[in-house]
């Protein structure tokens, strides 16, 4: 793991120019033509009459540019919140076979076949996510399927008995909390990859073993909270800590324009 971590502050001085070919030569073409223009009306703008004109060319390039300096901080609260989401599923995810069998007492058999489950379940879910999101955005997707998926995960950190009636119900309950929080990681891969410089881009996924380290080491403390208390009480402090990952989604919704 310390390893991981070392490779990863590494990453941050990863550059892609070095391996990728500078950006194509249209921008910077297109960049020429926008000051051939600029001079152009600021000439004009001498003439009486033509400032207003050449006040209202110039304001929607300086919208742009404030709005370039706000995006530019996407990728950076998006990572933080896949790091804090990380570090909540990695506090009880590897436990969960322990709460099949000691709530819902449930066989070994019967457990392996919910995990069976689990990745087809996930891949189906793909589809219907990204067809959400075209309808009321990504952003809106992430923040309501991460919702639902935090309170489906409250309710089985509410189950204190066992449930041999009603653990298809608990079963089920699982399956769809799975669905809620990897649903959406494409649509979240989609947002890195609309927001961040193309010569980063290589950068932020790299990162992505931070997370994964930060979900391993969490589990040391699911397993202490499991061995003080009980199963239960790791899940309830996973729910808070993936429910403030959830609030950082939702300051990037508020806070930044991101096209749907």
């Amino acid at each position: 793991m310390a390893v991981e971590v070392c490779m990863g502050c590494l990453m941050f001085f990863f550059r892609d120019d070095k391996v990728l070919e500078e950006e194509s030569s249209s921008s910077s073409s297109n960049s020429n033509d926008c000051e051939m223009i600029t001079r152009k009306y600021s000439v004009l703008a001498n003439n009486s009459g033509e400032e207003m004109l050449y006040s209202l060319l110039n304001a929607p390039e300086e919208q742009t540019e404030k709005k370039k300096s706000k995006t530019r901080l996407i990728p950076y609260f998006l990572f933080l919140q896949s790091f804090i989401t990380g570090i909540g599923i990695g506090i009880i995810d590897i436990y969960f076979p322990l709460y099949f069998k000691d709530v819902v007492s449930l066989s070994p058999i019967r457990v392996q076949a919910i995990y069976v489950a689990e990745p087809l379940v996930t891949a189906a879910s793909f589809g219907p996510a990204r067809t959400i999101s075209r309808r009321i955005g990504r952003v809106q997707t992430m923040i309501l399927a991460k919702s639902i998926g935090v309170l489906l995960l409250f309710f089985l950190a509410l189950m204190k008995t066992p449930l041999s009636n009603s653990g298809i119900f608990v079963i089920l309950s699982y399956l769809m909390y799975v669905i809620m929080i990897s649903a959406t990681d494409p649509l979240e891969e989609s947002l890195f990859m609309d927001y961040s410089p193309r010569r980063q881009r290589a950068r932020w996924m790299s990162l992505d073993s931070i997370v994964e380290f930060g979900s391993s080491a969490s589990a040391v403390l699911g397993g202490v909270l499991s061995d003080e208390y009980n199963n239960q009480v790791a899940i309830f402090v996973s729910t808070v800590v993936q429910s403030v990952g959830k609030v950082v989604i939702f300051v990037v919704f508020r806070l930044f324009p991101i096209v749907p």
